[in-house]
């Protein structure tokens, strides 16, 4: 039972966290001077996103979790 809490607690804050990002961005969206100055920043970074990839090359896949037996 405590590990299900622990992990219901931890995807709140994970979705709690990300909906806080998505709000941040769509405000700032809405500023067309402040959205220019984040795509500028931005920009040098697209350049590493695949950090040498080849785009045909196959990403790795995180294991599938396991799912422990239910106690009862």
């Amino acid at each position: 039972m405590r590990e299900l809490l622990e992990e219901a607690v931890e995807a709140l804050r994970r979705t709690s966290f990300l909906e806080a990002v998505n709000s941040a961005y769509a405000s700032l969206r809405k500023d067309p001077k402040a959205w220019a100055s984040e795509t500028r920043q931005r920009r040098p970074w697209e350049g590493t996103l695949l950090d040498g990839l080849v785009v045909d090359e196959p990403r790795a896949r995180p294991e599938p979790r396991k799912m422990r037996p239910t106690r009862r």
